[in-house]
Parts: structure tokens; sequence; C-alpha cells
């Protein structure tokens, strides 16, 4: 059933609780990245060139699964705070399921968010990128990298600088886990410097949209007397994208 929603939700919240819970959520998942540490260890102590290249492909495949993993959260968790959410937000028309998330399902309540989760590959960056502008109502990727400008954070701006920088490189450890995963390539053996920098990018990504989702959600209303720029940044992405759609 397709809920309305009225009007815009204003933006509010305090940005010293938005950082935070931002910490806090990232601690949450620690279980993924801790997964992620343990591979880079043992890449680190293996001097058997086969086996680092081994292990190196199943980094690729293991940082996309804390990716998708962690962005289907982040996307329920956000679905499931609004009250009246819309999902024609998302689609438009009739909405379909890929066969293989029947059963996923049936085997649980038929909510928003378990509609939108089932409906989309969260492996798929480009996928991604257009459910989470669909739902942030701007455009996501370019929001990501340009958050350093919402704030005087020196976190918030290393990682979007970070980002921004290396975007390239990003977007390629999803191309080298559709590689592995299907074609049976394995990655050519690169330096340690090289696996750690992977994972500090895919951790910088995760933990900007973190940031970027409680900036959106806000806590407190009329908290926002001393976090104008957030909320600037924000109402300017919000019209760019407004005006992008009807263009």
């Amino acid at each position: 059933m397709i809920k309305s929603v009225s009007g815009k939700k204003k933006i509010t919240g305090n940005f010293d609780k938005i950082l935070k819970k931002s910490k806090k959520e990232s601690i949450d998942r620690i279980f993924l990245k801790s997964n992620i540490i343990e591979i880079i260890k043992s890449i680190k102590e293996n001097d058997d060139p086969k086996l680092r290249e081994f292990l190196t492909g199943y980094l690729f495949i293991r940082l996309v699964t804390y990716f998708q993993v962690t962005m289907e959260e982040l996307a329920t968790s956000y679905i499931n705070s609004q009250k009246d959410f819309d999902l024609s937000t998302i689609f438009s028309g009739e909405w379909s399921i890929p066969i293989s998330k029947i059963p996923t399902i049936l085997n649980q309540e038929l909510t928003n968010s378990a509609i939108v989760i089932a409906s989309f590959n969260f492996q798929n960056l480009e996928e991604t990128h257009k459910v989470y502008s669909k739902l942030f109502k701007l455009d996501f990727i370019s929001t990501i990298k340009d958050l350093g400008q919402a704030a005087d954070d020196e976190g918030i701006k290393e990682r979007a600088k970070y980002l921004s920088d290396n975007w390239k490189v990003f977007e390629n450890i999803f191309i080298m886990r559709h590689k592995i995963a299907h074609e049976v390539t394995q990655p050519k053996t690169r330096g340690l410097d090289y696996v750690e920098f992977l994972a500090k990018l895919m951790q910088s990504f995760i933990e900007s949209t973190i940031t970027l989702k409680l900036m959106i959600q806000g806590f407190h209303p009329g908290d926002l007397q001393n976090d104008q720029r957030i909320t600037r940044f924000l109402h300017k992405k919000f019209k760019e994208y407004e005006k992008k759609k009807t263009n």
C-alpha cells in the first residue's frame, strides 16, 4: 500500500549529537569491519604470492558485501523512521521483486523497507546511488563527495576529500568484485598499503553515509540554531536535485 506524505521534512538536529551517534553506529558494524581487518592481517602474514593473491581477491568480495549489508541496514533504518513513508518516492507505477528475493519477502513482514531492499541490488554502486538519491531527495554521490562543505569538522572534511580524490579507485572495488565473482578473475598482487587503502576508502564512504543520514534525519525540532551551515548545505542539495528532476 502506497502511503502519502505531505511537504518536505524539516531538517533538525544538533551537530555534536550527530557526530556522537555517527561514531556509535560505525562501532555497531565492527563485526563486519573486523572481518575485513582479519583478511588484511592474513595478507600481511603470508609470503606465498598465490595465497596473497587469493586473499586480495576475497577482500574485494568482502568489501562489497560490507557495503551491501550496511547500505541495506541504513536504508531500512531511514525508511522505518519515516511515519508516512511514500513508496512512490522510490517507485513509479508498479514495483517488481527479483525471483531470488521472493523467499526472503515471504518469510518476513511486508513493510515498506522490506519492499525497497528486496527490489534493488545493493552490491551495485550505481543502483545504490539511485535508491539513496530518491530516499534523501538529493544527488547522493555528489553530496557524499561535497560533505566537507557542510561543517567545520575535520574528520568529515578529510573523508569527503579522500573519497573525492580517489573516487575512480573506489568505483574499481565494485568492478573488480564483479570480475572476481563472475569471470573467475584474480587481481594482480598489490602492496599491503594498497589493500589497506581500499579498506579505508570503503570505511570512509560508509561513515560519510551515516553522517549524511543523521544530518537529514535530525533529532530535536528547533535545535539547529548553531548548525545553520548544515541546513544551508542540505537545502542547496535538495534544490539542485529538484531542478535536475524537472529539467
